[in-house]
This record gives C-alpha cells, sequence and structure tokens, in this order.
C-alpha cells in the first residue's frame, strides 16, 4: 500500500517539473554604462515574461527605481531553444523593441527588432 502511494505522489509531481520552460530562471543582463540587471524570467498567463529583481552598478548591488519592472512580455516559445512575439524595454534609451531570444545552454541571446530589422542585443547569462 505504501508503495502504490508513492507511485501516486511521484505521478503527480513529475510532471509539474517536466513543463517548466528551459528559459524560466534567473539572467544577468548585458553591461551597460558600467550598469546590469538580474531579470526572473517566469510564466505570466499564456505568456513569458521578465522582471528586474536585482541591479548593480559598476559590479556592487544597488537600490533602483527599476525593481519590479517588466522588461520583458508577451514571449512565446516559438521551436526548440528558440522565442519570440514578445516585447523587451531598453533601460538606456527608455524604448521598446519587438524581440527574438535563441537558449542555447546558459547563454540567452537577445534580438531586438524594429521595422523587421533586428540586431543583437547581446548575451543574457543564466544566474540560476
Amino acid at each position: 500500500m505504501k508503495i502504490s502511494s508513492v507511485v501516486v505522489a511521484l505521478a503527480t509531481v513529475v510532471p509539474t517539473f517536466a513543463m517548466a520552460d528551459p528559459i524560466y530562471g534567473l539572467w544577468k543582463t548585458v553591461t551597460e554604462n558600467n550598469e546590469y540587471a538580474y531579470v526572473e524570467m517566469a510564466p505570466c498567463g499564456a505568456d513569458i515574461c521578465g522582471t528586474i529583481t536585482r541591479t548593480f552598478s559598476n559590479g556592487k548591488e544597488v537600490k533602483s527605481d527599476l525593481l519590479g519592472k517588466t522588461v520583458v512580455w508577451e514571449l512565446k516559445p516559438a521551436d526548440t531553444g528558440m522565442y519570440n512575439g514578445g516585447r523587451i524595454w531598453r533601460r538606456l534609451n527608455g524604448k521598446t523593441y519587438n524581440l527574438k531570444m535563441t537558449l542555447s545552454g546558459n547563454s540567452l541571446e537577445i534580438q531586438g527588432c524594429f521595422l523587421g530589422v533586428c540586431q543583437s542585443g547581446g548575451t543574457w547569462k543564466r544566474v540560476r
């Protein structure tokens, strides 16, 4: 009887872990003007969003009014390791861009697009 209880418990827990998208987690953004942030990528409804959880300047953590700001939204998985359909906000100019992301191991290549022209926004590195 105990063995069947364990099997039922595992059967309900394991699928939950299997459904987690590999992009979920904490990412270090590209450093611009000696500043960067940690962004938590997580589900938000049917999409994926990214929210700033920590900010850094000159390698030291700093308090910022950007904490809690959603900088990635409406992102959707497209193909293995590919994501698109989202939007991204860039702090340096305050503008938003159409977004494509490519996941490769612990690296996340960012492409911002405007009027169909895409440019690299650098690579985010996985923190956890």
